[in-house]
């Protein structure tokens, strides 16, 4: 079964790209929301036990939509700064019933808020209010707290529609600034692309978490993340006859699922004891000094990130990788890895700190305990 859905009318870049698939289909549309819609219907379609596999897609093109919601590219119009660009791409999620590494643990529909705003080149303010009122209502329904989540991601409000939403939701006792990130500031390089206030269209929420987020789910950097695709309802009718532009959301919650099986204990006891084992080789026929050995693992957990082995490494022995310290070194080398690609060079310096900062402090402070409750003593 298939979810499926576009800007275009009648849905009909969706129907040319999966017609060969010979699969029932629904389409939809939820304008740059949906992504969203596809993955929460097809996640309710599973539940139920109506299909073992849904496969959730959307597209969206930059020239195709312009000519549709706004003005077509030859007719020059100058863009003001509050307006996004639309993304060029597509994006499709399958969705099982089976064990996998990423789960939707609970979905907020959300409802049609209409604030009256009638600037289509603003919709970042247009869909704030509709963001607010579904993110809250999520908080409401699962008794859940905004530091409960690693990353609270909404689909396309651009710089504008960011600070609308975090004071909308400031003044309803729930403060996000910590973890919300927005796909349309994410797509686009705003300095050197000059994009306005970021990226929008169907394309925009669904390739940024097919491409960036999925896999950081996957992988268990983030354990579990709110996804709040969001869209704007207009079209040309909308547009010509002044009228209010409508927003509509759909909220999903996603886990890292969890694996507990003996061969799970089994594995992280073997690969684990075998690091310790190896370090206190070191220690006790070598005059290598125990720092020199935990700079060792650390440095090894960095070199098996860059050589993309470390994540085969964890997937297979669990907390028998990562609690060692080559996971410290894995952290470390991703935490710079990601503040290099935001900020450049200063990342170097900035990145392994913020990933790494409960890991240094932690041993800091029971490094200090230990010092105070024992004798330590150097090696002879």
């Amino acid at each position: 079964m298939i979810f499926a859905g576009d800007l275009l009318a009648q849905s009909i870049a969706s129907s040319f790209g999966i017609v060969e698939l010979e699969r029932p289909v629904y389409g939809l549309f939820g304008a740059c929301s949906t992504m969203g819609e596809a993955l929460s219907l097809g996640a309710m379609t599973v539940a139920a036990g109506y299909a073992e596999h849904v496969l959730s897609l959307t597209s969206s093109h930059f020239g195709s939509a312009e000519k549709e919601f706004r003005f077509p590219l030859a007719y020059g119009n100058q863009r003001p700064p509050s307006a996004t660009w639309t993304v060029t791409g597509s994006a499709a999620c399958v969705l099982a019933g089976s064990k996998t590494k990423a789960e939707i643990a609970g979905i907020t529909s959300g409802k049609i808020v209409d604030y009256g705003l009638k600037d289509s080149q603003n919709m970042g303010a247009c869909m704030a209010p509709a963001a607010c009122d579904t993110i809250s209502r999520h908080f409401m329904d699962f008794n859940r707290q905004p530091e409960e989540y690693d990353h609270i991601i909404t689909g396309d409000l651009g710089t504008v529609g960011k600070e609308i939403l975090l004071e909308l939701l400031q003044q309803k006792g729930y403060d996000i600034s910590r973890q919300h990130i927005d796909c349309g500031m994410l797509v686009y390089d705003e300095k050197s692309q000059d994009t306005g206030a970021g990226g929008s269209g169907c394309a925009c929420a669904a390739t940024v978490f097919a491409s960036y987020i999925l896999p950081r789910i996957e992988d268990g950097t983030w354990k579990r993340i709110l996804f709040v695709p969001t869209g704007a309802l207009m079209s040309r009718s909308v547009f010509m006859r002044a009228r209010a532009c409508r927003a509509l959301l759909r909220a999903s919650w996603w886990n890292t699922p969890e694996r507990r099986n003996d061969m799970d204990y089994l594995q992280a006891f073997l690969v684990g004891g075998l690091i310790c084992a190896l370090a206190q080789i070191l220690l006790d026929r070598t005059k290598m000094m125990p720092g020199r050995i935990m700079v060792l693992l650390v440095c090894t957990g960095a070199v098996l990130s860059f050589l993309t082995l470390f994540e085969p490494l964890q997937e297979f022995a669990g907390a028998g990788a990562s609690v060692p310290l080559i996971g410290f070194g894995h952290l470390l080398f991703n935490g710079v890895k990601e503040a290099v690609n935001e900020k450049g060079i200063l990342g170097l310096f900035m990145g392994g700190f913020k990933a790494c900062a409960a890991g240094i402090s932690a041993a800091l402070i029971f490094g200090y305990l230990s010092g105070l409750i024992f004798k330590p003593k150097m090696k002879k």
